[in-house]
């Protein structure tokens, strides 16, 4: 009940509409992060839960257990705020602990922490925020799923594109078969692959980097259809969760590799395909007014136009982020990310089929002759 009450605070404060009631109960707490706790003490039934989000860093999103896995932060679900350098509850840099008893008070918002359960398994989401290396709004959502397994805290997570597609993945054997068509082991999931304080790994940069601008577009032409989806009460944020969920799925029944996966237009249909029928069983589920259907007789290129666009994103990131640099640092790599990043924002902003601004665009940044960056793609 304390935790739940702490985290209905904690919402409530978010949104600046604190009531008297809200504060009067805050003052009798001493268990919530960020909301005057007496010098960081928490209950011995508590479990801090740190790690780091990353497109790449994304600093100042919002981190939350999704317990019941429905794609969106429910009033009961406890959450933090990522700090600066993208971290929550533990900024190795700084070394900096969120939920010491040494935080102050101004710093127990970047805490999480869990009621410590005998394994249980739990979805950690990401969203908002701005990326660190573009300085551009965070587009979609992350996540990974953790256990609690009644330790006081819980192993140091990375949220990337690659933990998010093995989120609703539960069987090994297909989460093997998903990171070998990536060409991955299951410890890559565990690397801070953009940290500013290390060099850049060019390989796990490259791969997240287009799987998820690749999930942003296909989410933004369905959140822009279904348009229930983030505004009504209990549904998911946008599509992304969905769009995940689907292209594990296509990646294991095509048998391809995320390659031949991103670069097809034919998948990426199916992927958008089987994404819409899922917000589709929402839509039935909650008793709204469906839209027409993107494939339907009176859309019938609204899959394959959105797809096809998708479809250059991988070609593109393999230009701008090679994957076989190494010793790369961040500098290195903002101008690229940067032109990657604006054609993303044309992608996600396009309105007629026939605009032709976007293949402009990545024809002009894929032919080599005419367009370079120094060192990044010259050596």
């Amino acid at each position: 009940m304390k935790i739940y009450l702490c985290n209905l605070v904690q919402r409530l404060q978010a949104l600046k509409k604190i009531s008297l009631l809200a504060l009067f109960v805050t003052a009798g707490l001493t268990a919530c992060g960020g909301t005057g706790q007496d010098k960081g003490k928490v209950e011995d039934t508590s479990v801090s839960i740190s790690g780091a989000a990353i497109d790449g860093h994304l600093a100042r999103a919002t981190v939350f257990l999704d317990t019941n896995n429905n794609g969106t932060r429910d009033p009961w679900e406890l959450f933090a705020f990522t700090d600066n350098d993208g971290y929550y509850s533990y900024n190795p840099i700084t070394e900096t602990d969120y939920c010491g008893v040494a935080a102050a008070i101004d710093q127990k918002q970047y805490c999480l922490r869990s009621r410590r359960l005998a394994t249980t398994s739990v979805v950690i989401r990401i969203d908002g925020g701005y990326d660190i290396l573009t300085g551009e709004p965070f587009v979609g959502q992350l996540s990974r799923r953790i256990t609690l397994d009644g330790a006081k805290s819980v192993p140091f997570s990375v949220i990337t594109p690659l933990t998010s597609l093995l989120v609703d993945v539960p069987d090994k054997a297909d989460q093997t078969a998903i990171l070998n068509a990536l060409d991955l082991k299951e410890s890559d999931l565990d690397i801070d692959y953009a940290s500013s304080d290390k060099s850049i790994n060019s390989k796990l940069l490259n791969i997240s980097l287009k799987i998820h601008k690749v999930v942003a577009v296909l989410a933004d032409r369905l959140t822009d259809t279904y348009t229930k989806i983030g505004d009504d009460f209990g549904t998911p944020n946008d599509a992304s969760a969905a769009v995940y969920t689907s292209l594990a799925k296509e990646i294991l029944e095509s048998k391809n590799s995320l390659e031949q996966v991103l670069s097809s237009t034919q998948s990426l249909t199916r992927v958008l395909d089987t994404s819409e029928k899922k917000l589709r069983n929402i839509y039935t589920e909650n008793q709204y007014e469906l839209p027409n259907d993107l494939g339907s007789a009176t859309s019938p290129d609204q899959l394959t136009r959105v797809a096809e666009v998708a479809a250059k994103i991988n070609g593109l990131v393999n230009t701008l982020i090679p994957p076989e640099k190494s010793g790369l640092v961040q500098k290195d790599i903002l101008g690229n990310t940067k032109a990657l990043e604006s054609v993303i924002i044309k992608a996600l902003n396009e309105t007629e089929s026939s605009d032709n601004s976007i293949d402009n665009a990545v024809t002009f940044f894929t032919d080599t002759k005419k367009y370079r960056i120094g060192k990044f793609i010259n050596h």
